[in-house]
């Protein structure tokens, strides 16, 4: 018995030591996945996951641990001259990093639930995280009824990738210095290499969106950054709509 405690023992130890520090604290694994060659390839590997319904797989697409890590509060701070929970705290300890990273996936979630209501086509007040009055309570389960029918509405498997469209063909809102300026100060707050904004279109139901993001490149691997971003808000797309407009 001795024998069999100290091998179980030894195996336990073997164990542990395989088990990285993210795991060991509480983070089963990593959130996000590889990285790709190109902010492109993150969209398409998104847009590809959306239209087969996998939602751990959009995540993937997303930077998650590696902006945690890199996450350069000083630079941000200064930058905006404020502090808002949005941004990550300061990785102070191993507690403190589980929940950044928890924040930041919630984050993500987010967006990707508000992209989705939009492409259902629910009501923009609780997109955005407003109510939604109904009249009494005779009409709560008409509400519930209509909003249930709405979750069902987009056949996501039709989805189809178009393309990229040019940031030029914005040109009346679309100034290429103050872009770049954009994205140098915005990489230099995320600790970033690299920072791009896009715009992916695709067809869905018939219907053609633009999809608005960010990515962001750490080492030679690119991720999604936001829905939206900086081409979402000079464009004016609504926060709320997770970076997508239907097209005109």
């Amino acid at each position: 018995m001795r024998k069999i405690f100290l091998a179980l023992a030894a195996l336990v130890i073997l164990v542990m030591a395989c088990i990285s520090p993210m795991t060991a604290h509480g983070q089963d694994q990593k959130s996000e996945g590889d990285g790709f060659d190109s902010p492109q390839d993150a969209a398409i590997a998104y847009l590809e996951a959306l239209r087969d319904e996998d939602l751990p797989r959009m995540i993937s697409t997303f930077v998650i641990e590696s902006y945690v890590q890199n996450f350069n509060l000083e630079a941000s701070v200064s930058r905006w001259l404020f502090y808002s929970t949005i941004m990550p705290m300061p990785n102070a300890n191993e507690f403190v990093i589980s929940m950044n990273i928890e924040r930041r996936r919630r984050v993500v979630s987010d967006m990707i639930l508000r992209q989705y209501l939009f492409l259902c086509d629910t009501d923009p007040a609780f997109r955005s995280g407003q109510f939604h009055i109904v009249r009494d309570e005779a009409h709560a389960g008409e509400f519930v009824n209509e909003f249930n029918k709405n979750l069902n509405k987009p056949t996501l498997h039709t989805i189809e990738i178009i393309g990229f469209i040019p940031l030029e063909i914005f040109s009346n809102v679309y100034v290429p210095e103050e872009h770049q300026s954009h994205m140098e100060q915005t990489a230099e707050s995320l600790g970033a290499n690299q920072v791009e904004s896009c715009v992916a279109a695709f067809r869905l139901d018939g219907n053609e969106y633009l999809l608005c993001f960010d990515a962001v490149k750490y080492g030679d691997k690119w991720y999604l950054e936001s829905l939206g971003g900086y081409m979402g808000g000079i464009l004016m797309i609504n926060h709320a709509d997770g970076g997508t407009f239907r097209a005109p």
